[in-house]
C-alpha cells in the first residue's frame, strides 16, 4: 500500500480590515434596534390615528338620525297615503336662497299647481335641517308676495340642507322634500 501525502490546509494570509471598533455582532444589534423603533413608531401612529378618529366621532354634529323615528315608522301607512294624495294634486315647489342677512337666511319659495299657476292662498310651513346635524330642525311660516313665498330661518351653516315644505289649502295638503345648498357667506 502506498501512502499519499495530502498538503495541509494552512491559514491564508488576509489583509487586515480597518478597525471601526464595532464587531459584526454589534452592527447586527444596531440594525435590529431600528426595526424595533420602526415597529413601535408605526404602532404609535395607528394608536394616535384611532384616538383622533374616536374624538372626531364623539364630537358634536356627528349625529344624523331622523327625529322621532318610531312615531314615523308606526304612521308609515298614513304617511304613504298622504304622499299619494299630495302627488295627486300635481303641485310642485322650488326653493332658493334669496339673501343671507345677519344670522338669518331668507329662502324664496314658489309653489305652482298642476297647470303651472302659482298657488296663492295656501298656508306654507318650512322645516330645514343641515345634513351635517339632523337633530337641529328650524321651522318657519312662509309669507306670500305676488305668488312668491319667503321665509327667514336662522340657517347659520353653509352646505347641503334638507328642506321640507308643507302647504295646506282648504282640504288639500301638499308636502315636498327638497335639497338646498346654502352658500358660504
Amino acid at each position: 500500500m502506498s501512502v499519499v501525502a495530502v498538503p495541509s490546509a494552512a491559514p491564508r494570509a488576509t489583509a487586515a480590515a480597518p478597525s471601526t471598533g464595532a464587531t459584526p455582532l454589534a452592527a447586527d444589534v444596531r440594525v435590529g434596534r431600528w426595526w424595533v423603533r420602526g415597529v413601535v413608531a408605526v404602532l404609535a401612529g395607528v394608536v394616535a390615528l384611532n384616538v383622533w378618529v374616536i374624538r372626531l366621532a364623539a364630537s358634536g354634529g356627528g349625529v344624523n338620525a331622523e327625529p322621532d323615528y318610531y312615531r314615523k315608522a308606526v304612521a308609515w301607512d298614513a304617511e304613504q297615503a298622504a304622499a299619494v294624495a299630495s302627488a295627486a294634486l300635481g303641485w310642485h315647489a322650488t326653493a332658493a336662497v334669496a339673501a343671507r342677512t345677519g344670522d338669518h337666511t331668507v329662502l324664496r319659495l314658489t309653489l305652482v299647481d298642476a297647470e303651472g299657476t302659482p298657488v296663492r292662498d295656501a298656508a306654507i310651513s318650512v322645516t330645514a335641517r343641515w345634513n351635517g346635524d339632523a337633530t337641529e330642525a328650524l321651522t318657519g311660516a312662509a309669507v306670500a308676495h305676488d305668488g312668491i313665498w319667503s321665509v327667514a330661518l336662522p340657517l347659520t351653516r353653509a352646505g347641503l340642507h334638507e328642506v321640507r315644505i308643507t302647504a295646506v289649502r282648504g282640504g288639500d295638503r301638499f308636502g315636498q322634500l327638497l335639497k338646498l345648498d346654502v352658500p358660504v357667506r
